[in-house]
This record gives structure tokens, sequence and C-alpha cells, in this order.
């Protein structure tokens, strides 16, 4: 994401959802409901699926609309926020985006003393982004395998234990059918 708002709404979208499917999950547990723990499937369901879209989605993006994306995106930096240009092209020890003539700050940063950069940024906020996709694309499939792990369990409680809606107080009183003596 090369927007400001992005990614802070992804990840607070992302925590209600599991927010949402874990107080599902566990009222289902406490309450001892098949359609809560049901309820917690499904959305835990939906989650891993979304997971694995974006995942895909960061795997999968085409270097030519990546460049792309970074030029519009170093373009608006340059007109809207050149301290964080400068601060770019000090960290990346670039100057410009593919060129030292290209938007550079200041415009002289591949003669300048203090910068003295000759390479073009692009490359270096390529490699980068490469590095970044491989650390998304590992963390994205250990969550995958973890909310897997989660959706197995919570499919297996529905299936082992196959809970009625009798009061709790029929359940103590006919103890050979409780589904957790079960």
């Amino acid at each position: 994401s090369f927007t400001d708002n992005t990614f802070p709404w992804l990840a607070v979208s992302l925590g209600v959802l599991v927010v949402t499917a874990s107080a599902i999950g566990i009222t289902g547990c406490i309450k001892e409901s098949k359609y809560l723990i049901g309820s917690y499937t499904g959305v835990l369901a939906l989650l891993v699926l979304l997971q694995i879209a974006t995942v895909i989605i960061a795997w999968l993006q085409p270097e030519g609309t990546l460049v792309d994306r970074f030029r519009n995106e170093w373009q608006h930096l340059y007109v809207n926020d050149p301290k964080m240009l400068k601060r770019l092209e000090k960290a990346n020890m670039c100057c410009g985006f593919s060129t030292p003539a290209d938007f550079a700050l200041p415009t002289d940063c591949s003669v300048n003393k203090k910068f003295g950069f000759t390479q073009g940024c692009l490359q270096p906020l390529l490699n980068n982004w490469n590095r970044t996709r491989g650390c998304v694309l590992a963390a994205g499939i250990i969550l995958v395998v973890i909310q897997m792990l989660a959706l197995s369990v919570g499919t297996e409680m529905i299936r082992r234990y196959k809970l009625d809606d009798r009061a709790p107080s029929d359940r103590e009183h006919n103890s050979e059918t409780s589904p957790l003596l079960a």
C-alpha cells in the first residue's frame, strides 16, 4: 500500500475480525452453543480466505505496475512532503527517482557534498519491496497455518460435541449423554 490510510484501516479491519471471531468462539465454548461455535468457525474461515487473498495479491504484484505506483507516490511526495523524500534518499543512499535528475531533492543531491549519491532510488526501493514481500509471504503463511489449526479445532468441536439447546440443569441430571463425558 502506498497511501497513508490504507494500511491502518486494513489492520483495524482485520483486528476487528479477529476480536469478533475470538469473542464468538469463547462465548460459544462457555455457553456450549453449536451455533456460536459454528459462527466462530465461519468468521475464522472468512479471515483465512482474506489473508490468503492478501498474500497472493502481495506476492503476484507485477513489477511494471509497482514501478508506476512507486513513481506516482514519489511525485506525490515531491510536491507534498519533500522532507520525507529527502529522508528516503538518505536512507537508501540514492538521489532522484530513477536517475539523480528525476525528481531529486535537493535538486543537486548527486553533486551535493552532504548527499553525493549517484544512483537513482528506484532500484533500492524495488530491492526493499522484494525483501519486505518475502517477509509478508512468510508471515502470511504462518498466520494461515495457525488459523487453519484453529479452524480445524472449531470444526472438530462442532462435529464431536453436537451440542444441543437443553437447559444446563437437564444436562447435569443426564450425565450419560453429556457431550463432555462422551
